[in-house]
């Protein structure tokens, strides 16, 4: 029991540290960026810039390896019209392909629909596009089926980013931590096994916005109010992998 406190334990320190370690306090006051239309102030470069200056080129153990920071992943972050300092769905999804399967098994085990917010609900708002909900199993052996990784009668560990999609740092170290994960380079599927759900609140890192637009008629609802009333696409998605998989522990990192 000790050793498997001591291996979650070490989950949650490393999870909350790459989390923190893209974090300012100081710009937690800036206002947020659309992420799905133009850019049209200049908070998430503020943010990039940071990230960069101050932290990513200063730490020499760690690959920094996820989309937003490698060029031939994200190589139009100053042309493209999305937000250019978050990593979009598009890449999300290659990023998951890419990681070897060793230790981890996945699937796309819903999808949520975002809609227009240009016009009020008269006429309604339309449709504007769908998001794959993927979810990310790491275990050893590697199995995604809940009644198998049960079997494994090993704790389950849950994790869950992008409950409020305009802060940005918890959602994009849960890509590295799927990275190291996905080849057990931190020694702790021996122990555990843990269940991502990277981007629970997928069209609020599109819009980059606190909450989410896939309640018709409702702009920006915030998902961290949704956990009782279910209005959310997402919120059941959630409520059906935690009744599936019944995990001991879990995760819901944020900005810090």
């Amino acid at each position: 029991m000790k050793n498997w406190c001591r291996r979650c334990t070490s989950l949650i320190v490393l999870v909350s540290m790459l989390t923190f370690s893209i974090y300012s306090p100081a710009l937690a006051a800036a206002p947020a960026v659309p992420y799905g239309a133009a850019a049209n102030n200049n908070f998430s470069k503020v943010i990039y810039d940071y990230w960069w200056n101050n932290l990513i080129n200063k730490i020499t153990d760690v690959t920094w390896n996820i989309p937003v920071f490698n060029e031939s992943v994200h190589g139009k972050m100053l042309s493209q019209t999305a937000n250019p300092y978050v990593t979009t769905q598009e890449e999300m999804m290659d990023f998951i392909r890419s990681l070897p399967d060793t230790y981890m098994r996945w699937d796309v085990i819903g999808s949520v629909t975002t809609y227009d917010t240009s016009t009020e609900t008269n006429p309604p708002r339309q449709p504007l596009r769908n998001f794959e909900f993927p979810l990310v199993v790491f275990s050893k052996p590697p199995v995604f089926d809940p009644a198998e990784l049960k079997a494994l009668n090993k704790p389950i560990y849950y994790v869950h980013g992008s409950v409020h999609a305009n802060e940005p740092s918890g959602y994009e170290a849960l890509l590295l931590i799927m990275q190291k994960l996905s080849t057990d380079e931190f020694h702790i599927l021996d122990r555990i096994s843990v269940v991502i759900a990277p981007r629970y609140n997928l069209d609020g890192a599109y819009w980059f916005q606190r909450g989410t637009n896939t309640i018709r008629g409702i702009n920006n609802v915030d998902q961290n109010r949704d956990g009782t009333m279910f209005a959310s696409p997402q919120t059941r998605i959630i409520n059906s992998i935690l009744n599936a998989y019944r995990p001991e522990m879990g995760l819901d990192p944020h900005e810090m």
